[in-house]
């Protein structure tokens, strides 16, 4: 799967897509109808899907697409493996849409899309010569993710890591906090504008934080194949992380990159375990897996990887293939 050309690549992310598609549609998990945390954007847009069902689900389609091939944009043009590899494209759509989505995923797809487009500016601007506009635009993309998806708003947290990771001057360390800042800052009038507290849309945010919030039972009823997916891919990342660290074959500008996804990971679980984040945040967490797992398995092939891989796409396909055949798991 590691060496499929780009054509053979499509057309494996048009199945999967297809049928978590179809078993999300056709068999939901009972979270997966809890209300999404729209923000003062994702409340608009909400409402249009709402009224257009299947424009809705055409346009989260299209935007798992356009996120997968970001991240295969970023893999491939920073030369982050030693051979070229779709693998991050289609390791995206399945992590992102195979394990378990909200029943109305346009909201929670698009601040993911967002984040990954600000990352890859980021990633463009933080060059040998500094590049202000891409990193304004990336921040921006990131600040108004949190707009569109409240648990998004967390994100912004990733600009200190930006900053550490990437930046040569204080300029770009303060373009880019005032980029991020600033969508925040005209929601926050916006909503003063409109009758409410100024500090409505930070407020909102937080008050989704509990850390009591972790519920063992959903965590469970995921079932074992969904489970075992998770587990398996959490191997195949630490593996990578591994080969990374013992390897001086990835080069500097390589372990930033990688690092700076990584850094995700904390944000993530702060998000998915205290903030009542619902599966919505399942792209997030591609976002970080789809950079940094394929890495051990192009870099070391063998019998251990090709059974491990196989392993882990079976999972997947079983996890939403046989809920759709009738058989529970």
């Amino acid at each position: 799967m590691a060496r499929l050309p780009f054509g053979g690549a499509i057309g494996f992310f048009v199945l999967l897509l297809a049928l978590f598609g179809a078993r999300m549609l056709c068999c939901p998990l009972p979270e997966e109808s809890l209300p999404s945390y729209y923000g003062p954007l994702g409340t608009l847009i909400g409402d249009v899907a709402d009224q257009h069902r299947t424009l809705s689900l055409a346009l989260s389609a299209l935007i798992v697409f356009a996120s997968a091939l970001a991240i295969a944009r970023i893999t491939t043009q920073r030369l982050l493996f030693g051979v070229r590899t779709y693998l991050p494209f289609i390791a995206y759509v399945m992590f992102a849409c195979g394990v378990a989505l909200p029943s109305a995923p346009l909201i929670p797809l698009s601040a993911a899309f967002l984040i990954i487009r600000g990352t890859e500016k980021y990633i463009r601007g933080f060059t040998r010569q500094p590049n202000y506009d891409l990193c304004f635009r990336g921040s921006g993309l990131i600040g108004m993710a949190g707009l569109v998806w409240l648990p998004a708003f967390w994100f912004m947290l990733m600009t200190p890591a930006a900053m550490m990771l990437f930046r040569r001057d204080s300029r770009e360390a303060v373009i880019s906090l005032l980029g991020v800042t600033l969508p925040v800052v005209t929601a926050c009038y916006l909503t003063l504008l409109a009758g409410g507290g100024f500090f409505d849309p930070v407020r909102d945010a937080v008050s989704l934080v509990n850390f009591g919030a972790v519920d063992i039972g959903a965590i469970i009823a995921l079932g074992y194949l969904r489970l075992g997916f998770i587990a398996v891919t959490a191997v195949i990342v630490l593996l990578s992380v591994v080969y990374m660290l013992r390897h001086r074959s990835v080069r500097f500008r390589q372990r930033r990159i990688f690092a700076y996804f990584l850094s995700f990971v904390p944000v993530c679980a702060f998000v998915s375990l205290c903030c009542v984040a619902e599966w919505g945040m399942f792209p997030f967490w591609a976002a970080t897996v789809s950079v940094v797992l394929p890495l051990w398995p192009t870099a070391s092939p063998g019998k251990s990887r090709n059974i491990l891989m196989g392993l882990w796409v079976l999972l997947a396909v079983a996890a939403n293939a046989l809920p759709l055949a009738g058989v529970v798991i």
